[in-house]
């Protein structure tokens, strides 16, 4: 008997465990309500890939069994007889596998063809992938020498908006000193100029004081001459009065004594008084003409004060205008300065106005040559996972439905010979040589049936078109019934893992030995009942009548590079994921193998390692607690669903 092997009984005990733990920790305490998007992702493994299906039945006593081919065919071989016991994997018989050994040739032989063409497609492939991949190195240098450009066009760009920026902060500066100078200057013009209003008065008053100056000394001056014509006169009276009394006292001296000595004398007296009278007049005129010399000299020494002062205000006044005159010329020079400044300033902001522009336009376009540098290098990286994968791709897909074909040919040349599913007394056999025999595999017998053939005791039975009936099984047995979809996948022989209440936590081994082939219907639900049988003695906990759940492994891959289902998109043998290289995100195709319950193999196209993201995790929060949105993985149905996105199962290698 076949049974599961103690490591993938836990392997699957392990996926479960995982999973109610990422179960438990998606619901966490937090405040308010929240939605957010996660990205996750999940790292491509080598690994066992199991699919099963599940269903729910009851443990029975073990009943008897209508054994026969999966497929009719013409019997070579009948190796037992009524009355025989037979031990379980016993050869029963055979039909002709002729045609079933042409089918399992043709198969091999096209899997031989299809290696051939990928083998082929592979050294294209090789071909391809090296031109791809100097494109690829050429884009990517373009790349790199655009990001290199750009950063130094723009430390470029920007020195040069720095050097403008600063030229005009100097020329800022220069402008506000110039200015600062101008109002210096207009305030010392305002200043020199009122000193120069200031002293136009004192100038005009200073003159008007020369002029009466030089007016009293010319009115001095006349009485001057007037004193001295005055004292001219007088001299001359006065020398005219002297002479007229010398000859008067000579006219005395000779009149006297004599009659006319007395009007002589009284002349002389006469005359004497008149020299008196002139020489009084004379002292008089002296004594004026030297009072004028003195107003003179006084009048002259106010004519020079005012002149001196004339002359002083007359200085100061020049040397305002003067002032005033270099006031306006430097305020002039000031004012074309301070345009020159804002001709500079003008300049400045017209270069920092172009350096930016420049910058914009330097970036912009640099930017434009990086984007259409990585526009190049995406198609690039396009072109080399195409290289890569383009007919490599369908030549595998050819190579994994021809193993699937030959897996299928193998089995059904295996199908030809028919061995006994369990332990038991052969009570009919109904197969003989040459005959051809009826398909169906093995199904549980009938209670009315299995009376029949008690009765009956003969070779041929009343089992109907069975080939062999086995009865007097012992042990218990499993009957569950599943879906039409999982009991399509269900074949004699397949592992399951069967588990009771009576122990919990401990999966008991068994396999299949019987499939119906008519249904049951139970409230319009279709099932067909399936059989298991234990592959190990049942412990005594376990009774009739117990309810027990049942897992079958139908499929499984060992040792396989294996994703998250969820990560998959499309169907079939081809399909694509999301690869995820550092924060870049580049699709994939891939070949697609078995796909299992939560993770699904990659035949080619993906690397153990490499790390693909999966859909797009809505979290929305609402009061205390946080629920994450459930995403569909493809996987089955059952016991073991919902727990997508944990990967395959490690093992391997």
């Amino acid at each position: 008997m076949k049974s599961i092997p103690d490591n993938k009984t836990n392997l699957v005990l392990v996926a479960i465990v995982v999973a109610v733990g990422v179960a438990a920790a998606l619901t966490v305490g937090s405040a308010g309500t929240s939605s957010a998007a996660v990205t996750r992702t999940a790292v491509a493994q080598r690994g066992v890939v199991l699919s099963s299906v599940s269903a729910t039945g009851n443990v029975e006593a073990s009943q008897s069994l209508n054994v026969n081919f999966v497929t009719g065919g013409q019997v070579t071989l009948v190796a037992v007889k009524p009355g025989q016991k037979v031990e379980e994997g016993q050869k029963l018989g055979t039909i002709d596998s002729q045609s079933a050994q042409l089918s399992v040739d043709q198969a091999e032989a096209s899997l031989s063809s299809a290696e051939a063409s990928l083998k082929s497609a592979n050294q294209q492939a090789q071909t391809s992938y090296a031109q791809a991949l100097l494109t690829f190195k050429t884009a990517k240098a373009a790349v790199t020498g655009a990001v290199a450009s750009h950063a130094m066009n723009g430390k470029t760009a920007t020195v040069s908006l720095q050097q403008a920026q600063q030229q005009l902060r100097v020329d800022r500066g220069k402008e506000q000193r110039d200015v600062y100078q101008h109002t210096l200057d207009a305030a010392q013009l305002a200043t020199d100029q009122q000193a120069y209003a200031a002293a136009g008065p004192a100038v005009t008053a200073d003159q008007a004081q020369l002029a009466a100056a030089q007016a009293k000394q010319q009115s001095d001056q006349q009485a001057q001459y007037d004193a001295q014509a005055s004292a001219s006169s007088n001299n001359t009276a006065l020398s005219n009065a002297q002479s007229q009394l010398k000859t008067d006292q000579q006219t005395q001296q000779t009149a006297c004594p004599g009659a006319g000595c007395a009007a002589a004398q009284a002349q002389v007296v006469a005359d004497q008084q008149a020299v008196t009278n002139a020489q009084n007049a004379v002292s008089a005129s002296s004594s004026s003409s030297t009072s004028s010399q003195k107003t003179l000299a006084a009048d002259s020494y106010a004519i020079s004060q005012a002149q001196s002062t004339l002359s002083t205000d007359q200085a100061t006044q020049s040397k305002s205008e003067g002032a005033v005159t270099s006031d306006q010329n430097a305020l002039k020079s000031d004012q074309s300065t301070v345009m020159s400044d804002e001709l500079s300033l003008t300049k400045d902001r017209t270069a920092i106005t172009s350096a930016s522009l420049n910058q914009q336009s330097g970036l912009l376009k640099d930017s434009q040559s990086i984007q259409s540098a990585q526009q190049q290098l995406s198609s690039a990286q396009l072109s080399l996972n195409t290289a890569k994968q383009a007919n490599v791709v369908q030549q595998q897909s050819s190579v994994v439905q021809a193993q699937a074909n030959l897996t299928n040919a193998q089995t059904a040349l295996k199908d030809t010979t028919l061995t006994a599913p369990v332990a038991g007394t052969v009570t009919a056999v109904n197969g003989v040589v040459g005959a051809q025999t009826a398909s169906g595999g093995t199904t549980v017998v009938s209670s009315s049936s299995a009376s029949s053939s008690s009765a009956s005791g003969g070779s041929s039975g009343s089992a109907g078109t069975s080939f062999v009936v086995l009865t007097n099984t012992s042990g218990l047995q499993v009957t569950a019934g599943f879906s039409e979809t999982d009991v399509a996948k269900i074949k004699d022989g397949q592992p399951a893992a069967i588990t009771v209440d009576a122990l919990p936590g401990t999966k008991l081994a068994a396999h299949v030995v019987a499939i119906d082939t008519t249904s049951t219907v139970v409230s319009s639900v279709v099932t067909y009942n399936v059989t298991f049988a234990f592959d190990n003695p049942v412990p005594a906990e376990v009774k009739p009548g117990m309810t027990a759940e049942v897992d079958v492994i139908v499929a499984e891959g060992d040792n396989v590079v294996n994703v998250p289902t969820a990560a998959i998109t499309g169907g079939g043998s081809n399909g694509s994921v999301t690869v995820l290289v550092g924060k870049t995100q580049t699709t994939k195709t891939v070949v697609v193998g078995l796909r299992g319950d939560s993770a699904t193999a990659i035949v080619a196209g993906l690397k153990a390692g490499e790390t693909v993201v999966l859909p797009t995790l809505s979290i929305a929060s609402t009061g205390s607690s946080s629920t994450f949105g459930s995403t569909s993985t493809g996987g089955r149905s059952g016991r073991f669903s919902g727990f997508g996105g944990l990967g395959g199962i490690p093992g391997g290698g």
